[in-house]
């Protein structure tokens, strides 16, 4: 062959090779006005606008015994796909250096006008693998970041119980150099950072009471954060093969020019428009529920249900309408049975089935909302016949039937196990058959099952890992919930109440919905005046809440724009003990 003939395919090889490289390296970034993101084989860099970065370290596992960093190399970038809230998504996926039966997925969603990302974490096999706790704890970090160029640090908490308003609250709190000496461990769950030139975001999606983490941040005196797994993130021996992945919940990450007012702006926004694909949540509708109406009545001597009625449902609506209201929410008690939930078609109740309160909302242009106890089942249910293999159980008793609202008596089931399905199910029939778009769910205890019959865990795993297992996993099942009726019932609307103590609260069901806090105030018990849900007035029927002692009105609006007097004690008894069975 003529020489002239060899270097020509040389250079053609060489140009070939170089083309190759320059697309291989455009697939794994991603560009946007206000940041870049660029993958490596074992860590992965965020640079803003004007050149800031921060490099995050791929994940560290522990995997049949042994400690695993997830460096992944080739990479393989998949499509980038549009979300339908405007946002959009890619893959990316490589073998991990240590063991190539082992792949890691990198996901990241994004807006092109925010810089605040989400992302997360898939680990599969394809030859059997186990997740593993040598030590009996978990044995996970998310990643670490280095932070050696900030000097101003907060920690911002959203779950702090705070007794004197029975409710929980926001915290920020200043974190210095002192704390990355002594490894503090911070719970979050958000992170703030900041340089004097630009400040970041770091957080994760999850929900939980402070103090009880199920992440947390680990400073380090090197000035790097790690996000790290404390407790139930994963199970001891969980499996990873070609039937079982291991995802994680999601992580968010974010940096804008300035200081804490253009983050905050950037977040607000992020929250609003980016962090949910159901839109119709982060609407500012108007509001009404029935409860405080509900309880007035108890008050006065009846029952929770006797205005729970059609003729007063009614009335209520043309005065909601007058009033502007959007949303009209009936309370507990609107229903016979739960798990099956039919309307309480009884002749004092709702006769028609709702029908007439459907036309007249309709005739308005006013929307129906629901209360629901997700894990709640009467004994005679359908739900409970299909279901028995997941009632709760917790030290080492099962669920036990109990009164609900003046309903028929019920049992809990497990969401974390396939009966979520069945109540999503559920749910999306009663869009279809009584044109419901708003859920309110409610008594949702975070700390009710440590049973061997959901995906939190077997036999071989300890009753006390079951129920960490279970509380994590929880926020990510009730949003599971939320996203599959909004996907077959879009413009759909989810709150979840987290009034009490127990409850999952945090950044992760904001990713489907919304959250409601029944502003009642301190109850009686918060003062140390009565033991926990009593009154210490004879009739039982005075509310427990000092407000409604202490302050001209019974009435006090809560956060989602409701009305509502404060509680009663059989009424917190009743919710407490629904959210514990």
């Amino acid at each position: 062959m003529p020489s002239f003939l060899i270097a020509t395919m040389k250079i053609n090889l060489l140009l070939c090779c170089i083309l190759t490289l320059a697309v291989n390296a455009r697939a794994q970034e991603i560009h946007t006005r206000d940041f870049d993101i660029h993958l490596g084989a074992g860590q992965w860099t965020y640079r803003t606008s004007v050149g800031e970065t921060l490099v995050f370290h791929l994940p560290v596992f522990n995997i049949d015994g042994q400690r695993m960093n997830a460096s992944i190399s080739p990479i393989d970038a998949g499509p980038i796909k549009s979300l339908p809230n405007g946002t959009k998504e890619e893959t990316f996926t490589g073998a991990i250096a240590g063991d190539h039966h082992l792949r890691l997925a990198l996901v990241f969603r994004w807006a092109e006008d925010n810089p605040i990302i989400r992302f997360r974490y898939t680990l599969t096999g394809t030859t059997p693998h186990r997740l593993t706790k040598p030590a009996g704890v978990d044995e996970l970090r998310y990643y670490s970041v280095s932070m050696s160029g900030c000097s101003g640090f907060k920690e911002v908490r959203l779950s702090d119980f705070n007794g004197k308003y029975h409710a929980t609250a926001l915290q920020e709190v200043g974190v210095d150099g002192r704390d990355f000496d002594d490894t503090a461990r911070l719970m979050g769950p958000m992170l703030e950072a900041a340089d004097g030139r630009s400040t970041f975001i770091l957080a994760y999606e999850h929900g939980s009471q402070f103090p009880d983490r199920y992440l947390e941040f680990l400073l380090e005196p090197d000035r790097s954060v790690a996000l790290r797994a404390v407790k139930g993130n994963y199970l001891n021996g969980q499996p990873l093969d070609g039937e079982h992945d291991y995802e994680t919940i999601w992580l968010e990450a974010g940096g804008v020019v300035g200081g804490e007012e253009q983050m905050a702006s950037a977040y607000r926004t992020f929250i609003l428009k980016y962090i949910s694909q159901n839109p119709d949540s982060r609407k500012p509708y108007i509001y009404y529920n029935t409860w405080g109406r509900q309880e007035r009545a108890k008050w006065a001597g009846g029952t929770y249900l006797s205005t729970e009625n059609l003729a007063t449902t009614l009335k209520e609506i043309e005065v909601a309408h007058r009033m502007g209201v959007d949303i009209y929410v009936l309370d507990a008690g609107w229903f016979s049975k739960t798990g099956d939930w039919p309307v309480n078609s009884g002749p004092a109740f709702f006769p028609d089935t709702l029908r007439q309160v459907k036309a007249l909302l309709d005739k308005y242009g006013m929307r129906l909302g629901v209360w629901i106890n997700p894990t709640a089942a009467a004994v005679s249910s359908e739900m409970l016949k299909r279901n028995r293999d997941y009632i709760m159980e917790l030290h080492g008793k099962k669920s036990e039937p109990g009164p609900i609202w003046e309903t028929e008596n019920s049992v809990t089931l497990d969401i974390v196990s396939p009966y979520w399905n069945a109540i999503a199910d559920k749910l999306i029939q009663l869009t279809r058959d009584l044109g419901v778009s708003y859920f309110t769910f409610d008594a949702v205890d975070q700390y009710a099952c440590d049973g061997a019959n959901g995906y939190h865990g077997t036999e071989a795993n300890s009753p006390q890992e079951r129920a960490d297992s279970y509380a994590f996993q929880l926020p990510v099942y009730l949003s599971k919930i939320a996203d599959k009726v909004c996907a077959a019932a879009p413009n759909t609307i989810f709150e979840l109440d987290v009034t009490e103590e127990s409850r999952s609260m945090g950044l992760g069901f904001l990713s489907s919905g919304k959250y409601i806090i029944l502003n009642n105030g301190a109850y009686f018990h918060n003062f140390d005046i009565v033991p926990e849900w009593q009154t210490p007035l004879a009739n039982g029927n005075t509310p427990p809440t000092t407000s409604g002692l202490f302050t001209t009105s019974s009435n006090v609006t809560n956060r989602s724009g409701t009305t509502s007097p404060p509680a009663t004690p059989s009424a917190k008894a009743n919710r407490a003990t629904a959210a514990r069975r």
